[in-house]
């Protein structure tokens, strides 16, 4: 694994910010490198406050938007939410759900299945909302590319609001109105927010012109989950919204919430960006990659924990199929990795591959391979396969794809994930293509895998340290990803162990005393590990809690000598 030293080219700032604000100098390079580069800057970044959203009237279109929903409310019009079946459509959907029939709207919503209606805005959506006499249908986390199905919409006198954060395309539907801070013209200093974080824009104007009998706060913890679940950027309003979720999600009372960490494992705990990400994101999404996104939503929009208790086992239950055609499919799509044009970017194929778990396996490739990954399955032998993708930081998803317009029937998504449909004889151009692309726009120190790290003496690694990683710069993600360290000539203290699943165990000196290393995973570099006296570490300090009592420890990622 290659390692990356970070440093900064100008080492002022740092010493202004330690000096300034009382924090280590550490955890100032930190801030500098990721481009906070004065004392105020870094007070916002780490002590975010609800205060500094932005006005949530700056967005283009949101006048439009919340004066047609009052405009429903006082005459009694049917709204329809028109959701997504990820978290971050889930999430969106269930706070417009509870806020809109706080004051008192005649309000219903509907899920796409996968399976059956694809990805956004269809015409079976529009059908069901005439049919239920609908009026106004609001989507949340998608419809900025579904012209088409608006226009069928207005032809059948309904007006749609659409809320979305995906990119736009050229020509924009015809809708009532649209929320979508990237849209042309629109001023909003963040352009970064998920679906979910639209939604909340739109739940805090409505809050500035009408009595809302539910507080902000409140809403924060969904906003929250469906904001990291999605990979959108843990910066600017989306580190507010987190921040505050986060803490607020460990001590909720929400039946729906404190069930699924109920099933979880983490009720209790206080939950971080990892939890939502591997526990609660899995399960939220797993009704909808197998089955139907309704129950992951009616979960959260219980009001009983009886009957919460038992939606979020049967979302456990869901979860732990997903995991196991996961794995199918993903030691497939190994096997088919080392296609000659697969050089840059990866692209794997094949016939009935589950459609729900297409994104977790790119994302577990991009893990392995150190390369953006698209995985296609085809449905049922016939000519079209569906896909999804993700990507590493250097790589612009969505303007890959945009390269490759001509070869993909539809496609749609941002920097980091995308989705696609696609002829299954355009395939091999596909693939052929975007890599193209990818040869022109990556160099070879971007591909493979790697690690940034921050070079520190390892007697300067402290739990004082391991309080501000926790505390002050986290949450992490996209955009703030958790640091790695790294030391040089680590001298080891007796001999390395291997422990429980092929874990490596040691311990190292650092100045006077021992520090315990853990390196999950690593057992195959015990033998090597075992005949060095010095070695450098890459990793992540952290403190361990054993028996009540709390200990330095190292978090291993790589090793070298």
């Amino acid at each position: 694994m290659k390692w990356k030293k970070i440093e900064l080219s100008d080492v002022k700032w740092q010493d202004i910010i330690s000096d300034e604000i009382k924090i280590s100098p550490m955890l100032a390079m930190i801030l500098a490198v990721r481009g906070i580069s004065n004392p105020e800057e870094a007070k916002r970044f780490l002590y975010p406050d609800l205060k500094d959203m932005h006005p949530p009237f700056l967005m283009k279109g949101m006048d439009e938007a919340v004066n047609r929903i009052l405009q429903a409310v006082k005459n009694k019009q049917k709204i329809m939410i028109y959701g997504d079946y990820d978290v971050d459509g889930i999430t969106a959907t269930a706070l417009l759900v509870r806020v809109l029939r706080s004051i008192e709207a005649d309000v219903l919503f509907y899920l796409p299945n996968r399976f059956v209606d694809g990805y956004g805005l269809s015409m079976q959506g529009i059908d069901y909302a005439v049919s239920n006499a609908v009026s106004l249908i609001i989507t949340v986390d998608c419809g900025i590319s579904a012209k088409d199905v608006v226009d069928y919409g207005n032809q059948l006198g309904i007006d749609t609001i659409i809320t979305d954060h995906h990119e736009p395309k050229e020509e924009m539907p015809s809708a009532y109105a649209v929320v979508n801070p990237k849209q042309g013209g629109c001023s909003y200093p963040d352009k970064d927010l998920a679906g979910v974080g639209i939604a909340l824009k739109l739940i805090h104007a409505l809050m500035q012109k009408t009595d809302v009998p539910i507080s902000f706060s409140s809403l924060l913890p969904l906003a929250a989950i469906g904001t990291v679940a999605d990979i959108v950027p843990i910066t600017g309003e989306n580190r507010i919204i987190v921040k505050h979720g986060l803490k607020l999600l460990s001590s909720t009372r929400e039946p729906g919430l404190v069930s699924l960490l109920e099933v979880s494992g983490i009720r209790g705990k206080v939950v971080d960006t990892a939890d939502v990400g591997f526990k609660l994101g899995p399960r939220l999404n797993a009704s909808g990659r197998i089955e139907d996104a309704v129950l992951s939503l009616e979960l959260l929009l219980s009001n009983t924990h009886h009957e919460a208790i038992r939606l979020a086992k049967m979302l456990d239950e869901k979860n732990t199929l997903r995991q196991q055609i996961q794995k199918e499919v993903l030691d497939e799509a190994r096997q088919l990795v080392g296609h000659e044009d697969n050089k840059k970017v990866i692209v794997v194929a094949k016939d009935n591959w589950h459609q729900g778990v297409l994104g977790i396996v790119a994302s577990k490739l991009v893990d392995e391979y150190g390369y953006p990954a698209i995985v296609i399955a085809y449905e049922n032998e016939n000519e079209k396969g569906k896909g999804s993708g993700r990507s590493i930081p250097q790589f612009h998803l969505l303007n890959g794809l945009i390269k490759c317009d001509e070869l993909l029937e539809t496609y749609g998504g941002h920097k980091h994930a995308a989705g696609i449909s696609i002829k299954r004889e355009m395939v091999d151009d596909f693939r052929r293509l975007i890599n193209e692309h990818a040869d022109k726009v990556l160099r070879d120190e971007d591909m493979g895998k790697g690690i940034d790290v921050f070079e520190i003496n390892l007697e300067e690694v402290n739990p004082k340290l391991v309080w501000e990683m926790e505390n002050l710069l986290a949450p992490f993600g996209i955009g703030n990803p958790r640091p790695v360290f790294s030391s040089f000539l680590v001298e080891m203290a007796g001999v390395p162990r291997l422990v429980g699943n092929n874990h490596l165990k040691l311990k190292v000196n650092s100045g006077t005393k021992q520090i315990e290393v853990i390196g999950f995973g690593l057992g195959k570099m015990f033998d090597d590990v075992s005949a060095m006296k010095k070695i450098h570490i890459a990793y992540r300090p952290q403190m361990n809690e054993w028996d009540g009592i709390s200990t330095l420890q190292l978090n291993l990622k790589d090793v070298k000598w």
